[in-house]
C-alpha cells in the first residue's frame, strides 16, 4: 500500500510510498507498506492543534488494527522534535481513522515515514480502498491517496482473527432491590456473532457462566449479596466461534445497604470518550472514596499488570493503586511509576484535559463521565507534578 497525496489547494502535503498491497478477503491483521508524508508548500497545513489523521475508505469492513504496537516513525520531523518516534496513537470509535499527535507545527521540508501500520481485512467487495489524510480534525479526507489497499476477492467470509472485545463495559449497582446491571456495546467486527458473560466470586474462586451465546448488550444480576466481591468477564465471539479477550469489571458490594453504589470504573484519560458512560459516585471525602475502593484498585492492578505490564490498562491500574496507597499511608503493592510511565502520562494527559474542558466545563450539559475523568486527570497530574 502506498500513499501519494494529490494537492487539493495551494497549501498541501505530499506523501510517497510503494505499490498497492493485495490481500485476500479473510486476511485478518495485515501490515501495510510504509507511508511518507512531506510538507512541501505551507507552514500551516500540519499543526499542533490538529495533528495528523490517517483515514481509511468508508467501505465497511476494513479497520485499523486496534492493538497496533509496532508503529515507528522516522524522518526530519522526528529529528527536529515535531513528532515522537513512538506516538500515542488514538482511534476513532469506528476504527476508521488513526490520529497521530504532533509536538509542534510543521514547516516546509518537514517529513516523516510511518512504518508498522496494520489493518484488519474482511471486505465484501473487491477493488481499491483509498487511504487519505485529514489535517483539520474533521475526520474527513483533505487529501486522497493515489495508492490503496486492494481486496481481490468478493465472497464474504469470516476472517481468521479473534474479534474485538465488547466496548464500553459498565457495571452499575442498583438498589430496591439490590442488584448489579451490566451494559456493553457491540464491537465493530463484520463477523461478530454473540457475547458471553462469566461471573466469578473473588473470595472463593467459584465461576458461573451467566450465558455463553447471546446478542443482548445488557444483563441484570439479581444473585448478589451484601459483602460479595464479584468479577464479571464479558467477551465476544465471531462466526468461527473464536473468543475475544475478556473485558473485566469488578463490583465490591457493601456490607450493608449504602446510600451510594460501591462501584467505580476508572478510565484511562487517553481513552475516555462521550460514548463511554462511567459509573459516578455522590460526593464523599477523598479518603472515604479511596478506602472504599482500595480492594478494587489492588485486585485490578494484579489482574491488569500480570497480563501485560506495558499496556495502558496496567498503567492506569498502577496510577490508581499507588495514589490510594500514598493517600492512605499503605504499602500493599510494591511498585512505582517508571520514566516510560511518566512520559506516556505527559503525552496523553493534555488530550484528556482538552476533552474535559470541551465536554465538562464549556458544554451546556456536562457529559456523564465528567467526575471520573476529573478524578483521572487529578491523579495523573499529582504524579506528574510531584
Amino acid at each position: 500500500m502506498g500513499l501519494l497525496v494529490a494537492p487539493l489547494s495551494v497549501a498541501h502535503a505530499l506523501g510517497t510510498a510503494g505499490l498497492n498491497n493485495h490481500f485476500p478477503i479473510n486476511a485478518g491483521i495485515q501490515e501495510i507498506n510504509p507511508l511518507t508524508i512531506i510538507m512541501n508548500e505551507s507552514s500551516d497545513s500540519i499543526t499542533l492543534k490538529q495533528g495528523i489523521n490517517l483515514i481509511l475508505s468508508d467501505v465497511q469492513y476494513i479497520l485499523w488494527e486496534k492493538d497496533n504496537e509496532d508503529i515507528q516513525i522516522t524522518g526530519s520531523a522526528v529529528d527536529n522534535g515535531k513528532i515522537l518516534a513512538k506516538p500515542a496513537v488514538t482511534y476513532s470509535t469506528n476504527l476508521k481513522s488513526l490520529h497521530l499527535p504532533i509536538e509542534a507545527d510543521w514547516v516546509v521540508g518537514d517529513e516523516i515515514t510511518i512504518s508498522g501500520l496494520k489493518v484488519r481485512i474482511y471486505d465484501r467487495a473487491s477493488g481499491n480502498h483509498i487511504v487519505g489524510i485529514d489535517l483539520n480534525g474533521d475526520n474527513l479526507k483533505d487529501f486522497d491517496s493515489t495508492m490503496a489497499i486492494r481486496i481481490d476477492e468478493d465472497s464474504p467470509r469470516s476472517d481468521l482473527t479473534p474479534p474485538y472485545p465488547p466496548q464500553n463495559v459498565v457495571a452499575t449497582v442498583l438498589e430496591n432491590p439490590f442488584r448489579v446491571q451490566l451494559t456493553w456495546v457491540t464491537p465493530p467486527d463484520y463477523d461478530f456473532r454473540t457475547f458471553g458473560l462469566q461471573k466469578t466470586f473473588v473470595s472463593t474462586g467459584e465461576k458461573v457462566f451467566l450465558f455463553d451465546s447471546s446478542e443482548k448488550t445488557e444483563y441484570i444480576d439479581t444473585q448478589v449479596k451484601f459483602g460479595d466481591e464479584i468479577r464479571y468477564d464479558v467477551y465476544a465471539r465471531d462466526r468461527r466461534n473464536e473468543s475475544s479477550v475478556a473485558i473485566t469489571v469488578h463490583v465490591v458490594a457493601p456490607s450493608s445497604n449504602p446510600e451510594t453504589p460501591p462501584v467505580e470504573n476508572p478510565v484511562d484519560p487517553s481513552t475516555v470518550t462521550p460514548e463511554a458512560p462511567v459509573v459516578e459516585t455522590s460526593p464523599e471525602t477523598e479518603v472515604d472514596l479511596l478506602t472504599r475502593l482500595f480492594t478494587y484498585y489492588r485486585v485490578r492492578y494484579q489482574i491488569k499488570c500480570s497480563k501485560n505490564a506495558d499496556d495502558s490498562a496496567c498503567l492506569w491500574a498502577k496510577i490508581n493503586v499507588l495514589y490510594a496507597q500514598e493517600k492512605l499511608s499503605r504499602s500493599d503493592i510494591a511498585t512505582s511509576l517508571s520514566a516510560r510511565d511518566l512520559k506516556l502520562m505527559g503525552i496523553r494527559t493534555p488530550f484528556s484535559q482538552k476533552r474535559y474542558q470541551e465536554n465538562c466545563i464549556e458544554a451546556q450539559q456536562a457529559a456523564p463521565y465528567c467526575a471520573s475523568l476529573k478524578r483521572a486527570l487529578d491523579r495523573a497530574n499529582y504524579f506528574l507534578t510531584n
